[in-house]
């Protein structure tokens, strides 16, 4: 519905579980916020499971335009939690950033008290690039483990 709009994805990964985060934007602030499809995996998960995941959610972004930021996120709606920091206790993070005509950033992040901050090189793939071998989800794979707690 907004293809002009980037699109990104926050991935969070636990020991066991990998939650796949599709963003919307609100309107005055253009902000993505993650109010949108959660595809939750088993972190032992196949590359081709983690790739098709990926692109599925890639779909799901900027499908609408929100009036305001979201109350309550749909990773603490899938969770069952109320607050931020209770639904990323004991994950890592990654944004999975697309520009379409430009191809993808992965960020890995450290995690901090109020959330996640970039760390270390972006992985950078062009759109034609992530699509072969399951690029994609490898470049995740590897930001998930280059992240910290």
């Amino acid at each position: 519905m907004h293809e002009h709009f980037g699109k990104v994805l926050s991935i969070y990964a636990s020991s066991e579980k990998l939650y796949i985060c599709s963003t919307q934007t609100v309107n005055k602030t253009y902000a993505s916020v993650g109010k949108g499809l959660v595809i939750e995996l088993s972190s032992s998960s196949s590359e081709e499971e983690l790739q098709a995941a990926l692109l599925e959610s890639l779909k799901n972004c900027n499908l609408e335009l929100l009036d305001e930021n979201p109350e309550v996120s749909s990773l603490e709606e899938h969770l069952g939690v109320t607050g931020y920091d209770k639904a990323i206790k004991d994950k890592k993070g990654v944004t999975l950033f697309l520009v379409p005509k430009e191809g993808y950033s992965i960020t890995p992040t450290e995690k901090y008290r109020w959330g996640y901050m970039g760390i270390g090189d972006e992985i950078h793939l062009s759109v034609e690039d992530a699509l072969e071998n399951n690029n994609l989800a490898k470049a995740v794979l590897q930001a998930i483990s280059l992240s910290k707690f």
